[in-house]
């Protein structure tokens, strides 16, 4: 049921190291998860209850791994979560966990998690895509998009969706790392204009607090 990680092309080292003295100091997850079905398939986006899992990626920052699970392991990577300090994700309150939500009686909206879509939007006022601050911050892109994914487990293409899936994995824990390290992420307007976005995350206080106050003192948030 569970892929093993080495059954799959390494990818590349992070782009940002994270300053081990610190992000050592605690076990994180980082969580991404792709679909069976599209939106439009279940009646819209706010069924998103309804698009079941097709393959979840973690990536642990002690056991320096990504651990896979297919549909068949949600019950175990559920577990498994419960034993994290931080669990950190691009849109995970609203998208990852409404769709792992019929797999548990549980509420996981209690574990503690840290949404990078969330901090940024409460800082912005709007939405930044993954990509844009991917792209921006780091060099790096996402390599498919989720429709590409679907039509990959659909047909049985499980290498090329794992390591879509890795990536943007990778890109999520790297922009986390960077934004922690240097207290900033950059991002591209609709004009194409770079700009920086504030991110005066403190991360001794989102593992204090469960990701409810992120903000080091005597910055505004």
């Amino acid at each position: 049921s569970k892929v093993a990680a080495e059954d799959f092309p390494k990818i590349p080292t992070p782009i940002v190291k994270p300053e081990s003295n610190l992000i050592e100091k605690y076990h994180i997850a980082f969580l991404d998860l792709e679909t069976q079905k599209l939106a439009q398939e279940v009646g819209g986006w706010s069924n998103k209850h309804l698009m079941r899992v097709s393959v979840v990626v973690l990536y642990d920052n002690h056991r320096k791994k990504y651990i896979i699970f297919k549909e068949s392991a949600v019950g175990k990577l559920l577990k498994f979560l419960k034993t994290y300090d931080l669990i950190v994700g691009f849109n995970i309150k609203k998208f990852d966990y409404k769709v792992l939500a019929p797999y548990t009686p549980d509420d996981l909206s209690t574990l503690p998690t840290f949404d990078i879509l969330e901090e940024i939007r409460k800082s912005t006022g709007f939405r930044v895509s993954l990509d844009n601050l991917a792209s921006t911050t780091l060099g790096g892109k996402k390599t498919a998009e989720g429709i590409q994914a679907v039509h990959w487990f659909r047909n049985g293409e499980w290498r090329k969706l794992v390591n879509y899936c890795k990536t943007d994995v990778r890109l999520t824990r790297d922009l986390f790392f960077f934004a922690i390290r240097n207290g900033y992420l950059k991002a591209r307007d609709k004009n194409g204009k770079e700009f920086r976005i504030a991110t005066p995350w403190d991360l001794e206080e989102i593992i204090r607090t469960g990701s409810k106050k992120v903000f080091k003192v005597g910055v505004g948030g």
